[in-house]
């Protein structure tokens, strides 16, 4: 009599029961952050703590959530425009804003000069920000001309990270500083390589972190920015943004924002409302 079908049958079985389990575990636990705040604390000095509203609460508006990120060393402080309503004004270098709502759909983004309302744009960006619920970054990112921004919009990826583990990226605005790895002191291995400036750089999981980070040019024991005592935990999210212009005069620095999920904050018990009524519609 010849086994061997049989054989195969259960580790198939088993393997596919797994693959299973573990998606309706992914897509539990992704239910469950939708329906909690998102947190931001910003470590620039000039930053602070907010809150955005839980994404299936956003969702249900057929909102998005906008923030902008403000990373061109030289550029004054600006205002962001999200068609023909100021939605962020007077932001400052190295300032991650708190989160606003927008209607899902295409816009066009402003840059100007903040206070100069109807001032030529320093920059400007249409987009289709079609995810309802889903997390946005307007980045502003230096060019060639000292001073002068771009606009990049990239999409924050708040699915949870996989049990143990943290979620970050890197956003390398640092001008004319070349591609570069981040390190953890006393790890052989780079947590991230070959990062080049404005690249589409997505979250990574990784183990958690406590120590010093070195930002370094790419494939070189050469530091161009140093982030001490950083603490990386599980379950949270992290962005690192490198900035400055080594030919523009500014110094490279890093800081980190960090995102994680809290539950709705409430008072006697009752949900508190965290919506933002500025919304472009």
């Amino acid at each position: 009599m010849n086994l061997k079908p049989n054989a195969y049958r259960f580790p198939v079985f088993v393997t596919l029961a797994f693959l299973v389990i573990f998606s309706a575990a992914c897509n539990n636990a992704n239910q469950e952050t939708s329906n909690q705040s998102v947190t931001t604390t910003t470590n620039s000095a000039s930053g602070a703590n907010s809150v955005a509203p839980a994404a299936k609460e956003v969702e249900s508006r057929n909102n998005v959530l906008v923030r902008v990120a403000h990373l061109v060393p030289g550029a004054p402080n600006v205002d962001l425009f999200v068609d023909n309503a100021k939605m962020f004004d007077n932001t400052t270098y190295k300032r991650v804003s708190p989160y606003k709502e927008v209607s899902e759909g295409e816009h066009k983004y402003y840059l100007r000069q903040a206070g100069q309302n109807t001032a030529q744009s320093l920059a400007e960006e249409d987009e289709r920000t079609s995810d309802a619920g889903a997390h946005y970054t307007v980045l502003a990112v230096p060019t060639s001309v000292v001073g002068r921004p771009e606009l990049k919009i990239i999409k924050d990826d708040y699915s949870a990270p996989a049990n143990g583990k943290a979620k970050v990226r890197v956003i390398h605005a640092a001008l004319g500083t070349g591609d570069i790895d981040v390190v953890a002191n006393g790890v052989s291995e780079s947590l991230f390589d070959d990062i080049g400036f404005a690249d589409d750089e997505e979250y990574e999981e990784i183990n958690p972190v406590n120590g010093t980070l070195e930002v370094r040019l790419e494939g070189k024991n050469i530091a161009v920015a140093t982030l001490p005592n950083t603490v990386f935990e599980a379950g949270k999210l992290y962005t690192i943004f490198v900035v400055g212009s080594p030919t523009g005069g500014a110094r490279v620095e890093a800081f980190v924002v960090t995102d994680e999920f809290t539950a709705p904050r409430t008072m006697n018990g009752n949900p508190m409302n965290t919506t933002n009524s500025n919304v472009v519609p």
